[in-house]
């Protein structure tokens, strides 16, 4: 069974991620990081993101 220091990273990178305003809730910024941490392009992972919000209404 995971630890909670397992997921302290996870903490840290999102108030990070708050820090820079980038929009992302916690859920997308770790589905993201799994994505890269498993080969996805970076840029691509980014660009899907964008375009997923920009299709949503009141964004």
């Amino acid at each position: 069974m995971p630890e909670m220091s397992d997921f302290r990273w996870q903490d840290d990178i999102y108030q990070i991620s708050e820090l820079l305003n980038t929009g992302l809730d916690r859920e997308t910024l770790i589905a993201a990081i799994n994505c890269i941490e498993l080969g996805a392009n970076p840029q691509a992972v980014a660009k899907l993101i964008r375009d997923v919000k920009l299709r949503q209404p009141n964004s």
